[in-house]
């Protein structure tokens, strides 16, 4: 659940505030919340989160299926529907734009959340099939999925397990910039371990490649880029 983006897309207030709310009790972190269809749209082009809650019945000309084949045209999100309709005609339209959940209000705490981690580890191994195991990261090196381990024109690079945790972590969200804290609590479990320590580890990584995989970006944390 760490650093997992969510951008919500609900009308009534109360509602939103609630779900916001289990939300951030999960661990996850709210982009934004859209109320509208144009609102949607523009908060997926701006953050293009991991995850979209879509409230199907919205106001205005667009309901959330037509938006979420918007949505669907351009990127690629898992999509979960919230709804307080669970008729056949509702859940068929639902259905032809292939989302990866489908919730009805009022919503269940736990059913929200297992909803969630289900939807996106799906769309994880729905990505791997899609793309492939292996992510060609620059022309000398790529990156197996499934192994998770790091190849150098086909050979695989050696890292200590601290190192490969570290750089499997950053592959989880390739092309985002994480902040140092996260990746620390991440790859080691404690939020006690200095800055300095991670750019240790992160030197000793860079040491071992050519390339320049690792980026760091200043005073905020470091991302792997897919050229």
């Amino acid at each position: 659940m760490k650093d997992i983006h969510i951008l919500l897309v609900e009308d009534e207030t109360i509602i939103a505030m609630d779900i916001g709310r289990c939300l951030e009790e999960f661990g996850y972190t709210i982009d934004e919340v859209a109320s509208s269809a144009d609102e949607a749209l523009l908060y997926v082009e701006k953050y293009k989160p991991n995850l979209v809650l879509m409230d199907i019945c919205l106001e205005g000309e667009k309901d959330g299926t037509e938006i979420v084949d918007e949505i669907q045209q351009k990127y690629k999100i898992p999509v979960i529907y919230l709804s307080s309709y669970s008729d056949e005609d509702t859940l068929a339209k639902a259905g032809k734009t292939k989302p990866y959940g489908y919730i009805v209000k009022p919503v269940d705490e736990n059913q929200l959340n297992s909803t969630i981690l289900i939807a996106l580890s799906r769309f994880k191994e729905d990505m791997k099939k899609a793309q492939g195991k292996i992510i060609q990261l620059s022309p000398n090196y790529s990156y197996d999925l499934d192994k998770e381990e790091l190849y150098c024109l086909g050979k695989v690079v050696e890292f200590t397990n601290r190192e490969k945790k570290f750089i499997s972590y950053m592959m989880e969200h390739l092309n985002r910039v994480i902040e140092y804290d996260k990746i620390i609590l991440n790859v080691w479990g404690s939020e006690d371990i200095q800055t300095s320590t991670l750019r240790s580890l992160v030197r000793r990584v860079r040491d071992k490649l050519e390339d320049e995989i690792v980026e760091n970006v200043s005073s905020k944390g470091y991302i792997i880029r897919k050229t």
